[in-house]
């Protein structure tokens, strides 16, 4: 079989996904949250910062954060979406540790794709939303916000920590 029937016609059960790791940099990170590049050192340890017993300098580690409410703060630094700590990982109710490092997905399909509210219908192309770590639904938004995705389903309800959130299955693509 070419490279190319499996890229379009991938086998039951694959699913096409790329994935990048990088050092968290906030405390409110979960699952299904949208990421963006962080290149701010930690302020604890001045210009370097120790990641995992090792110093290192101001631009030697690549961190990400969640989505701001500002979306003027994100335009261009879109990651991704948060995966968790590890692939595969399903935990929607315990936050990704500050200066942990955790799994982003940049390109494929995600089953937890955190939306703002329940108006969000398949087909509806995700942008940055006003919501800090949250997309929303190009169609009812003021289309400022980067394009992070499409949704593949209408959105559902999980939990994300201790509340009740909104997300869809959708084409992440931050990954160009």
């Amino acid at each position: 079989m070419s490279m190319m029937r499996k890229i379009f016609r991938p086998g039951a059960g694959a699913v096409h996904k790329r994935f990048v790791a990088a050092f968290v940099n906030a405390t409110t990170s979960y699952r299904g949250d949208a990421a963006i590049w962080d290149s701010t050192p930690p302020t604890d340890q001045g210009a370097s910062g120790v990641l995992e017993g090792k110093t290192l300098g101001a631009n030697d580690f690549i961190y990400v954060t969640i989505c701001p409410a500002t979306i003027a703060n994100s335009h261009g630094l879109h990651a991704g979406v948060y995966e968790g700590k590890s692939i595969g990982d399903t935990d929607t109710v315990n936050n990704l540790l500050d200066d942990s490092l955790a799994i982003v997905q940049t390109w494929g399909i995600h089953d937890t794709v955190r939306t703002v509210d329940d108006t969000v219908a398949a087909k509806a192309l995700l942008i940055a939303s006003t919501t800090a770590g949250a997309l929303a639904d190009a169609a009812t938004s003021t289309l400022e916000g980067q394009m992070v995705g499409v949704a593949m389903t209408a959105d559902t309800t999980y939990t994300r920590g201790t509340v009740t959130a909104y997300c869809v299955t959708g084409f992440v693509r931050c990954d160009y």
